[in-house]
């Protein structure tokens, strides 16, 4: 049967941190924390995890959330781990969404942990915006909370994230303050998309880029968006193509995830087909479709992607608006269509084109060819 971080902790929850040190999956396990709301017991902190009982929201994923929250609290290893400095915000004015949470470990140092995207429409705009801005609100946020929580905690710190979360950690943890950056230990980024090549190529990015890890599925979509240079790991997931961002289907065994030694050829090809389209489009087109398609999406007034799916007004309202455009953004729209189809086209051709390369350098390093034998092969 597959093992996932609810298992992990099941099989090595008794193991304090001088028997098993921090892994992989428990820095999972602390990024998807972030994800439950802990509005209400804002005023109960700092407390201990275990005191949290009947305090909590679990948001996305609630059953999931729910039963990881229980076997954290109950487990040797995690139930002295105190919670503290919880924030959300949410503007639909400026499109912003960002939550984060630190815990602080029993082996002396901090989780600071960054929620990804959740279901709020203007959640999925602003990840969207990280195509042609930087810093859209929530990097901008997360670069002031690093740096609160960091000179309050006072400790060594290991900076995560699921999703947006990981992008956040990463643009955080390269543009703190320099005192806070000699703090980190570790940086996460679990699926989380990269960045504009500028991000890149900053000072404080190439301080931090050692100290960064990046773990995406087997069949990554996020994880592979925009421009990533450090090295990444690729686990084993029992979910399907996109629904593998899910990490409770990210499979473990022992102490560790299962890893795979590449993504798959679905997900090269996501990954060629929108740096093909971004290389077609710059930043001013960029920001005109999402506005253009985003603001269709407002016409109905949802809040999250479940009224989109079960307010039959509401997606009428959206149709309504699209039917109603002016001429002007009808072929915007349409325009956005026809890029959208021909970067899947060509992308899925360049990813092709790679794979075959593969195959055949394989063949070639496996059987005794000379190398005119191997040219003939097709």
């Amino acid at each position: 049967m597959a093992n996932n971080m609810l298992d992990f902790i099941k099989a090595n929850g008794f193991k304090q941190f001088d028997a098993l040190p921090f892994t992989p999956v428990d820095n999972l396990i602390w990024s998807q924390m972030s994800y439950i709301d802990y509005e209400k017991a804002i005023n109960a902190m700092p407390c201990g995890v275990s005191a949290l009982h009947g305090k909590l929201d679990f948001g996305v994923k609630s059953k999931e959330n729910e039963l990881l929250f229980q076997l954290v609290a109950s487990s040797a290893r995690f139930a002295g781990t105190v919670v503290t400095d919880y924030v959300s915000e949410f503007s639909k004015e400026d499109t912003r969404q960002f939550a984060a949470v630190s815990f602080l470990l029993g082996d002396g140092t901090a989780y600071v942990s960054f929620r990804g995207t959740d279901s709020t429409i203007v959640g999925w705009k602003e990840d969207f915006m990280l195509s042609f801005t930087t810093p859209v609100p929530a990097q901008t946020e997360a670069v002031r909370y690093l740096n609160a929580a960091g000179r309050r905690l006072n400790c060594p710190l290991r900076v995560g994230g699921h999703s947006k979360g990981g992008n956040l950690a990463i643009y955080a943890s390269a543009f703190c303050d320099k005192q806070v950056q000699d703090q980190i230990i570790e940086v996460y980024s679990n699926d989380g998309p990269g960045f504009e090549k500028q991000v890149l190529s900053s000072e404080g990015y190439l301080s931090i880029k050692p100290r960064i890890k990046r773990f995406i599925p087997e069949s990554s979509v996020i994880g592979m968006l925009m421009d990533s240079d450090s090295s990444v790991s690729v686990i084993k997931s029992d979910g399907f193509s996109v629904w593998q961002h899910n990490p409770y289907s990210w499979l473990t065994e022992g102490e560790d995830f299962i890893y795979e030694s590449s993504t798959t050829f679905g997900s090269d090809m996501i990954s060629e087909s929108q740096k093909d389209w971004f290389k077609q489009l710059d930043e001013g087109k960029r920001k005109e479709y999402v506005d253009l398609v985003f603001d269709l999406i407002f016409a109905g007034n949802p809040h999250t992607l479940k009224d989109m799916r079960t307010d039959p007004a509401k997606l009428m309202m959206t149709l309504k608006a699209i039917k109603n455009l002016p001429p002007e953004d009808r072929s915007t729209l349409s325009a956005l269509i026809k890029q959208v189809f021909s970067s899947l086209y060509t992308g899925g051709s360049a990813a092709l084109k790679l794979k075959e390369t593969a195959m055949l350098e394989l063949i070639k390093a496996k059987l005794p060819f000379d190398e005119k034998d191997t040219k003939s092969l097709p």
